[in-house]
């Protein structure tokens, strides 16, 4: 009779692990998901920034994909602009925290978009067509910024950095 129960808890637990495993597993993946199937599919430049930002007319048409993180965002009654800081993209075409940046784009929308979602350090994937350029004064500077019409963005939260539970201290504490 022990050696049934004794089973029986010991499968109890490998079924929990597995479920849990899964159930993570999902939300890993779920989490991970950037811009859709469908969009990338239509993505047809696959040269780099640089290159875009250099001869913006050489590719008016192109689908691109390009990721960075929100400078600003304006609105209108029927159109918005976001100016966006480029930054390279990782795993899932999420943009990579980093100060490697290869310039500033902007995407252009024919609609109404909340600047607090789209707010200054959102980090932001865009598939876009490559619509021109459009030059404006970053400070003193006359900037070259290529313009896409927005196909489709993908907001991302900002990751936790990682930390541990576990903690080696000596005397008496509590934990809130």
């Amino acid at each position: 009779m022990r050696k049934r129960t004794e089973r029986f808890i010991s499968d109890m637990l490998t079924g929990s692990i597995v479920f849990l495993s899964l159930v993570c597993l999902l939300g890993i993946s779920g989490c991970a998901t950037g811009v859709s199937k469908r969009s990338l599919s239509m993505v047809d430049f696959h040269g780099t920034f640089s290159q875009l930002q250099d001869h913006p007319e050489f590719f008016v048409g192109k689908v691109v994909l390009l990721g960075g993180k929100v400078i600003e965002t304006k609105a209108s009654s029927g159109h918005s602009e976001i100016t966006v800081l480029e930054l390279p993209l990782g795993a899932g075409n999420r943009p990579l925290d980093t100060d490697r940046s290869a310039g500033r784009f902007l995407v252009w929308i024919s609609r109404y978009l909340d600047p607090e979602i789209y707010k200054g350090g959102t980090f932001l994937t865009v598939v876009g067509k490559v619509m021109g350029s459009e030059q404006r004064l970053v400070g003193n500077y006359n900037y070259r910024y290529p313009v896409l019409g927005l196909i489709e963005a993908k907001t991302w939260k900002k990751l936790r950095p990682p930390y541990s539970n576990v903690h080696i201290g000596v005397g008496v504490g509590a934990v809130f």
